[in-house]
């Protein structure tokens, strides 16, 4: 279990993220890769504890106008009104585009019929008071199969991206649908019914594309799959994207802070890693010098729709949303500031440095002894094992927990143990 012994050395040792310093980020979980990867590197380089949660973009976005995160990662631009609550709130922030995602609508291997589709047969599927209910009634040649629809739910910073390019209006959605904060579980109901559709960030299908298809859009110009160098140049629209940390200015002058933005900045292997496409060189060097002149506010939420990044930082005139200054009567209150009720532990896994461990003496024996070696648990199933793993987590430290939650989510996790090879 390699990426859950943090949590259980932080338990074991009762250490806590009041203990050292610390970084909390929560929101999106198309983000979440990059943050984990580049939050497991600076770990490994300073000791610094790494609170990160993953509840969609848009709770994560209220958490920070609450002053409860530093950092809050998203899948999409943040919106006027929550700039105005910020506002409100006194506290500044900066935006800070750190890769690109590709958006991908996908079905399963045994879905054999749907060869691409147009952005108007996606908003006939997904707009408010569709009626589509089989594969004919959005394309003849389609089979009167019953349509299964699937997607990220409603905290979902990719819910709000997909149903304001397709419907039109952010949140805008038909009723029949079932949505997950989950990624694993979208792709579990694609795999196991041929007629699903479902979407989410470019990541979790290059994961599973061993058992998935990603389907070409046709926005007017023929279709076109996600593919690295579509999302890069934006010819993948509409739906390429940049994903985002929304970071409180209090908390940039924190060293660990900052440390930790240039680190997500300057790593554009780990951003590969984590299944994204990183940012050209020219719009990073504009993200930089913002960044070092500390510039707050948004250069998108005032933008209507969605322009290439590159036609932002680049080549836009739109001038960014002013920065929140703080209100006579709001008072700003810095991340890490004590409270007077403190609320329960972070119930997501820390990320700590690697604990040194004095060599043992080595033993010699006269021959080697063959070693059975377990079979690599695939990414998937330590995703899933994860997810489960912090489900628990948070059941167990709530303030007063239900016990028969917390049985279910021990089964849930047995389960997910139990299935891995």
């Amino acid at each position: 279990m390699p990426r859950l012994a943090p949590l259980l050395i932080l338990i074991a040792t009762g250490l806590s993220a009041a203990d050292r310093a610390s970084i909390s980020i929560d929101g999106s979980s198309t983000v979440y890769p990059i943050s984990l990867a580049v939050g497991e590197a600076y770990a490994a380089r300073t000791g610094t504890a790494l609170d990160i949660q993953v509840t969609g973009s848009s709770a994560g976005l209220r958490a920070f106008i609450g002053g409860k995160l530093a950092i809050a990662a998203a899948s999409r631009p943040i919106r006027p009104d929550e700039v105005d609550a910020l506002r409100r709130a006194g506290i500044g922030f900066l935006e800070v585009p750190i890769a690109l995602d590709g958006l991908t609508v996908a079905v399963g291997r045994r879905n054999t019929f749907v060869d691409h589709l147009t952005v108007a047969e996606l908003r006939a599927l997904w707009e408010p008071g569709s009626t589509v209910a089989t594969w004919n009634q959005v394309r003849g040649a389609f089979p009167a199969a019953p349509v299964a629809l699937v997607g990220p739910g409603r905290n979902s910073g990719t819910f709000d991206f997909f149903t304001e390019v397709v419907n039109g209006k952010a949140r805008a959605v038909r009723e029949v649908w079932t949505g997950s904060e989950d990624d694993n579980e979208i792709v579990a109901v694609l795999t196991g019914d041929a007629n699903a559709l479902g979407y989410f960030g470019w990541s979790y299908y290059q994961q599973n594309q061993a058992q998935l298809r990603a389907i070409p859009i046709d926005a007017g110009h023929g279709p076109v799959a996600p593919s690295r160098a579509a999302i890069e140049d934006g010819s993948y629209v509409p739906f390429s994207r940049p994903l985002f940390y929304y970071i409180a200015a209090t908390a940039m002058e924190r060293p660990e802070v900052r440390g930790f933005v240039d680190l997500a900045l300057d790593s554009r292997q780990l951003v590969e890693e984590a299944g994204y496409v990183p940012l050209s060189e020219p719009v990073l060097a504009v993200v930089r010098r913002r960044v070092t002149e500390r510039t707050t506010g948004s250069l998108f939420a005032t933008i209507e729709g969605h322009p290439r990044i590159a036609e932002v930082y680049l080549g836009s005139t739109a001038a960014a949303v002013p920065a929140p200054a703080p209100t006579p009567v709001a008072v700003a209150v810095p991340v890490t500031a004590p409270t007077a009720a403190p609320a329960p532990a972070p119930v997501v896994a820390p990320v700590v440095a690697p604990v040194a461990v004095a060599p043992a003496p080595v033993a010699v024996v006269p021959a080697p002894v063959p070693v059975a070696t377990a079979p690599a648990i695939p990414a998937a199933e330590l995703e899933r094992l994860r997810r489960q793993a912090f489900a628990l987590a948070r059941a167990t430290l709530a303030e007063q927990p239900d016990p028969a939650e917390l049985r279910q989510r021990i089964r849930d996790l047995a389960a997910v143990a139990g299935a891995a090879p």
